[in-house]
This record gives structure tokens, sequence and C-alpha cells, in this order.
């Protein structure tokens, strides 16, 4: 099991290096959380079609209405460019990243395509002429009710709907100011309402910016409340149980095995009777730390789910991997050398260690499993303590609960 700081550590360098390779301007960034990158990545991938071909079709109304009013083929011609654009942005949806940075690469050329239709959007004005207010009028709302549809879409991201937002208004600004300064007061009065409106539309975008993270960081930080032991901070049994069923359901697809572990500190109510809460509050962190250190891979997973009692999910491995692993582990909590002279068992702080082994199939559960898991530790237990004990093959091949398998 990975240390939270070395996650974000991680993450933080594959996201440094995404930027240099997909480069955004600075204030353009994703979240350095990897929580909330994925619920960007997620927003993002979740309007990849829908944000495009709304596009498209306010797009294609705008040159119908302007085909009633001036000649539509200029407007005819950028329309055609921007649905180029609007295709390639909707492309990306085929592409499904398997990785953390694999996401944010997505993410990023997902931003770039977003401001490239917003660059085109921004040129709209070009194909109307500037003394036909009609037209002009009708390109630009247009533009802003554009402009304002991607509040909900790039708001997730730092300065994304800012950036976009400039890119569709200031090419009309300039535009407007333009002419309005070469003796047109009206195109010059639209370009001041237009200075107003860009204002507000950076301001506003700020602001959703900063409420939607600081409710997704007020979510994410119930949902590790929710799934986490407060007192080691490793996953609860809640959160174990979504990761088994999780690799469960890989493991039936792949034929690989599944071993757990079920581990049960010795005689730790005479621990906490003898040396007090607090003491036995800090052996149980000292254990988890311990446990953790010792779960190198990602895929594996360490949970409190009792007072004295953790488990550990291994997937794809095997049981002799889960048997070395096990006696590894027994080895590590009693060379932690924590005191416990009311154990009959040894001087230090010792554990029991339950283990078993299958090849998930979709007549078994991961229920039968712990089943099997649990029935070996209470043998470790029986057999005096201090030591790991393995759900026999032999009951495994002939229980009918499942199949002997060796990982690939």
């Amino acid at each position: 099991m990975r240390k939270p700081g070395r996650q974000l550590s991680a993450a933080a360098e594959s996201h440094s290096g995404t930027r240099s390779t997909f480069a955004l301007p600075p204030w353009i960034r994703l979240d350095p959380d990897p929580e909330i990158r994925r619920a960007q990545y997620d927003h993002l991938r979740n309007n990849c079609i829908a944000a495009p071909l709304t596009s498209l079709v306010v797009a294609l109304t705008l040159c119908a209405i302007l085909g009633l009013l001036i000649d539509p083929t200029p407007a005819l011609t950028w329309a055609g460019v921007l649905a180029v654009a609007l295709t390639a942005r909707a492309s990306i949806c085929f592409w499904r990243p398997r990785t953390e940075p694999g996401r944010d690469r997505w993410c990023l050329v997902s931003l770039h395509l977003a401001l490239l239709t917003g660059l085109i959007w921004g040129l709209a004005p070009l194909t109307v002429p500037l003394d036909d207010f009609g037209a002009l009028g009708v390109v630009l709302l247009t533009m802003g009710g554009v402009a304002v549809g991607m509040l909900p879409i790039l708001g997730f991201v730092h300065g994304a709907f800012t950036t976009y937002g400039l890119i569709v208004i200031l090419p009309s600004l300039v535009i407007l100011l333009g002419v309005g300064l070469q003796g047109k007061p009206a195109h010059l009065g639209l370009g001041l309402f237009l200075i107003a409106f860009t204002l507000n539309l950076v301001r506003t975008g700020d602001v959703v910016t900063q409420t939607f993270l600081s409710n997704l960081r007020s979510r994410i930080a119930q949902t590790i409340a929710a799934e986490h032991d407060p007192l080691t901070g490793l996953p609860n049994r809640r959160k174990f149980d979504r990761e088994f069923a999780a690799a469960w359901t890989l493991a039936v697809r792949a034929r690989t095995p599944i071993s757990v572990l079920i581990l049960d500190l010795d005689h730790f109510k005479e621990y906490n009777d003898r040396y007090g809460h607090p003491a036995g509050d800090r052996s149980l962190r000292a254990v988890a730390e311990a446990l953790s250190r010792q779960l190198p891979r990602a895929s594996d997973h360490v949970a409190r789910v009792g007072g004295e009692e953790f488990v550990i999910l291994l997937p794809t491995t095997d049981a002799e991997g889960g048997q070395v692993l096990a006696e590894r582990l027994r080895r590590t909590i009693e060379a932690l050398h924590i005191p416990h002279a009311a154990s009959p068992v040894s001087p230090w702080l010792t554990v029991s260690i339950g283990g078993a082994t299958l090849c998930p199939t979709l007549a078994t559960s991961p229920n039968a499993l712990l089943d099997m898991a649990d029935r070996a530790l209470y043998t470790a237990k029986r057999c005096g303590r201090n030591r790991v004990a393995w759900f026999p093959m032999e009951a495994v091949a002939t229980s009918g609960e499942a199949r002997v398998c060796q990982s690939r």
C-alpha cells in the first residue's frame, strides 16, 4: 500500500511532466490533488460530446438567422471551420486513458481544443458587415451566450473559463473599439458595454471555480472520513469491501488468484488493561504503519476492520507468495519490540495471522475467501498464537467452494 505522501508526490511529478508536453498558459492548470484532478477529468469527459454538439447547433442556428439578414456565405464558411474543430474536440471521447498521467494529458488536450473553438467563435464578427448593427448584434449576443454557456463546463478548471471567455470576447472588443475611435459612437458604446460584460464574466468564472473546488474538497474529505479509520488512517471495512469487490471482478476475468490475510493482535485486551488505552492507540498506529510499509504494490490493500483486527487483500498472489508475506508481517510486528508483559506468548506485542487463497469464479464470492482466512486465523490462535496458519489446500480442493490455482 503506497503512502499518501508518496502518492501525492508522484502525482505532482507526473502532472508537471504532462504540462511540459502539452503546454497551456500558466494560469490554466489542473488541480495538484489527484482526487480533484480525477473529478475534473470525469466532468470534462462527461461533457465531451454534449458541449461540442450544442455549440454546433448554436452556430448553425446563427447562420440561419444571418441568412435572413445578409449574405450567409461568410458565416457558412466560418461554421464549417468551427465544425471541424468541434469534431476534433468530440473525437477525443474515443480516447480512454487508463493511467493518471494519461488522464491528465486527456484533460489538457481537451482544454486546448476548447480554447481553439473559443478562438473561432471570437472571429465570428468578421463574417458580418460591421455597419450592419442588426447582424452584428445577433452575432455578439450569440457569442455572449456561448461564452456564458461554457461556465458549467470549464469553470471546474483553474483559469480555463476565464481564458475561454476572453478569447471569445476580446477580438470583438478590439474591433468595436477600433471602429468606435474612428468616429463611430455606437460602436464605441457597444465596446464599452463589452468591457463591463468581460469584467463580470472573469469575476463570475473565478467565483464559480473557487466554489466548485471548495465543495469538491469538502466532499472528498467527507468520503475519506467515511472510508478510513480515524485512529490509524487505514481504510475501514466499508472501503475494503469496495476494493475487494473490484479486485474480485478483475480476478474472475483474468483467472488469477487472490490471497487474503486476517491479522489479530495477540492478547490485546490484556495489553490495554495493563498499559492503558492511550498506549494501545499508539501501538495500533505503529502496527498500521508497519503493515503499510510492507505492502509496496499499489494493488495491495490493508484495512482495520475491528479493534485489534486487520485484513490484507493481495490480488494476483498465490498461496506460496501469500504465506511468505504473512510470515514477514508476523516477524515485522514482533520486531517493533512493543513491550507486552501481560502476554503469555512473548514479551513483545505479537500477531496471529490466518490466510487463504483461491481463484475467484462466478460460483464463489469474496465472503467465502474471508471465511476461509478467518478459519485459518482461528487455527493460528488455537495452536498457540504468534504464528501463521493457512487454509489447507486439500480443503480448498474438496470443499466445492473454489479451485486451487497458481499465479501466472
